[in-house]
């Protein structure tokens, strides 16, 4: 059942001409909306509880249930992924099959209740970068960590349906630029409570998911808020129906500056849906002999890092069962 907020801007999206009454309803939301993102904002997340989260959730429910989000198309050739190699991948020493270089399992991610800066613990998305280095930031592995770093191809040549972050001012990203100006265009065509609406959400989802700063709470709780309102931009829900079921597959990744790399390039958070357009095309397997996190140079393929490599992928059957160099 739609909210009185959710049943008004529903008929703005319809083209529909709203009454006066109609409008006090969307400025009453506008200043509770004016008093709830300040107050989120000034709420330490790093000392929080499990019971502080449950009301929280509960305080943010009414925002995220009346926005529409922006979509753009974006195309790629190929993604970069590193993945942590852990005891229990491992097949004779070697890990064998490519599902453990991709997206987490979502009973896994329900089991450890953690937030990630794209995904809550009621989804799993697969993170990758554009760049191999920067998918090394992203993840930042310690000098003895034996990592998988695969490149992933869009052999589809697909074009993904992306949720742009916008309405960001406060970082120098050439991509949020364009995004922000394609957001502040549309508004032009909206009523202008609604745009208001919106502008207040963006600009508190995307601060959200770009901010800086060390993760300190054991389940993540300094994603909050990034984590449950992406989940709502790619569309999840723990309940959905059939018919959300299928709305989730109208977008298949946000696309958001990288912390990591200072907002200078972007990372995708990309829905398990549409990761079967994409499959390892080269991968290697390697201990981390010395970090260069300091003063990183990603640029043209260069890592912050340097590596003993074991082995290469010289094949990769299915796009699932991996052969090495050493095999």
């Amino acid at each position: 059942m739609m909210t009185p907020e959710q049943k008004v801007i529903h008929k703005l999206i319809q083209r529909q001409e709203i009454t006066k009454e109609e409008e006090d309803i969307l400025m009453e939301a506008i200043e509770y909306y004016k008093q709830l993102y300040p107050f989120l904002k000034n709420i330490d997340l790093s000392t929080i509880s499990d019971e502080d989260v449950v009301e929280l959730k509960r305080y943010t429910e009414r925002a995220l249930n009346s926005i529409i989000y922006p979509k753009n198309i974006i195309r790629f050739q190929s993604v970069f992924r590193v993945t942590l190699v852990h005891d229990t991948f491992l097949q004779d020493g070697k890990i064998r099959e490519t599902k453990f270089v991709s997206f987490p399992p979502l009973e896994i991610i329900k089991e450890q209740g953690i937030y990630g800066r794209a995904n809550s613990p009621d989804s799993t998305v697969f993170y990758c970068a554009f760049h191999p280095g920067v998918a090394v930031l992203e993840t930042k592995p310690k000098v003895g960590d034996r990592i998988i770093l695969t490149e992933w191809e869009n052999f589809e040549n697909k074009p993904f349906v992306s949720c742009p972050v916008t309405n960001n001012k406060t970082i120098d990203n050439e991509g949020l630029k364009a995004a922000t100006a394609a957001f502040e265009e549309t508004k032009k065509y909206n009523h202008p409570l609604f745009a208001e609406i919106m502008d207040l959400y963006f600009e508190f989802f995307s601060s959200e998911l770009v901010k800086d700063g060390q993760v300190r709470h054991l389940k993540k709780y300094e994603y909050l808020f990034s984590g449950l309102f992406s989940d709502r931009a790619l569309d999840y829900g723990t309940d959905a129906g059939q018919e959300d079921q299928a709305k989730r597959r109208n977008v298949d990744c946000l696309i958001y500056p990288s912390v990591a790399n200072q907002h200078r390039s972007e990372n995708l958070a990309i829905v398990p849906e549409s990761v079967s357009a994409l499959r390892p095309r080269h991968m290697l397997d390697a201990i981390v002999t010395e970090t260069l996190y300091d003063n990183p140079d990603v640029t043209n393929g260069k890592l912050p890092i340097h590596l003993n490599v074991l082995r290469r992928a010289v094949d990769i059957y299915g796009g699932a069962h991996i052969k090495w160099s050493d095999d």
